[in-house]
């Protein structure tokens, strides 16, 4: 059965896609856990991670319950940081061009957004997915879902 979530547990939710969960926490099946005050509530385990060092994409599905998964596409990263200028130069800078431009396109990290969530959602057909994403992660999780 799929929780209902606050607004606050949501806003916890999608903190955890600044985590450096790796591949080996997916075949782990780690557990994921938000922080609320000083109680831990659980969310699900790591079902997955997509670490795509050619487009800059991060992103973690956890799966909630049977029928329930969780994306959370991770937000731009610090510029000096790793993969950071690769978020603001190749993905964050143009699309805001295109947007003041009114011009349709979309950077690769957003065209690997989409054919990623939809191969998780083919491979577990029939379940319902909440997607998160914030800043760059917000991009990526609209044009995926549209």
């Amino acid at each position: 059965m799929t929780r209902t979530f606050t607004e606050h547990e949501r806003q916890k939710i999608a903190e955890l896609e600044y985590k450096d969960y790796t591949e080996l926490d997916a075949k782990r099946h780690a557990d994921i856990t938000f922080s609320m005050g000083n109680h831990q509530r659980h969310l699900g385990t790591l079902d997955q991670v997509v670490d795509d060092k050619s487009t800059g994409l991060k992103m973690y599905v956890v799966k909630t319950d049977d029928k329930h998964y969780t994306v959370l596409y991770q937000g731009s990263t610090d510029f000096n940081k790793e993969g950071g200028k690769q978020d603001w130069l190749e993905n964050d800078a143009p699309m805001a061009g295109a947007i003041l431009s009114k011009t349709k396109m979309a950077t690769p990290q957003l065209k690997k957004a989409a054919s990623v969530l939809q191969e998780v959602m083919d491979k577990h057909k029939g379940a319902s997915f909440d997607v998160y994403g914030h800043s760059l992660g917000s991009m990526c999780a609209q044009y995926a879902i549209t």
